[in-house]
């Protein structure tokens, strides 16, 4: 059952996919229709998924879920995944490579791959203070408090 992403509890469990780079409006309009179209049918042991989404910054697609009303279990998570994975096939962008990084610029946000945001730390083009997208945040209220965090508090710390 598709609802709005703002409509879900603070202690939704999300997903939260980053593409490599800034998506064209054309490629969000289309994950837009498909991931519609996924939520709206999406079932875990025969009952529907109370589920909604949102795109942010053109870059992160996150997907939650209301779990007091469906919990997911493993195979309705694989059937998310898949449904990822073509989204990136449609869609022509790369929302599971993990080896991305993105953070706040002075100007924007900026994605990098992992090797070069520890070159950028290393080389103190970006400092500790950098605020980086921690998308490893499981609930949506982690998501409002704890998503956009200076590098001293993310796992990225350890390349500092």
């Amino acid at each position: 059952m598709l609802v709005t992403f703002e409509s879900l509890p603070a202690q939704a469990r999300i997903w939260i996919y980053q593409c490599d780079k800034i998506m064209t409006s054309e490629q969000v309009a289309g994950i837009q229709k498909d991931i519609e179209n996924f939520l709206g049918k999406w079932l875990s042991h025969q009952v529907e998924v109370e589920a909604g989404f949102a795109i942010y910054h053109n870059l992160f697609l996150i997907i939650g879920v209301n779990q007091f009303r469906s919990e997911v279990s493993g195979c309705s998570i694989d059937a998310s995944v898949h449904e990822i994975k073509r989204i990136e096939q449609n869609s022509n962008v790369n929302l599971l490579d993990r080896m991305y990084v993105a953070y706040r610029s002075s100007i924007d946000i900026q994605i990098v791959h992992l090797s070069e945001f520890k070159n950028l730390l290393f080389n103190r083009e970006i400092s500790e203070n950098t605020i980086v997208f921690n998308n490893l945040v499981r609930t949506k209220e982690a998501l409002n408090n704890e998503w956009e965090i200076p590098v001293t508090e993310s796992w990225h710390r350890k390349y500092l």
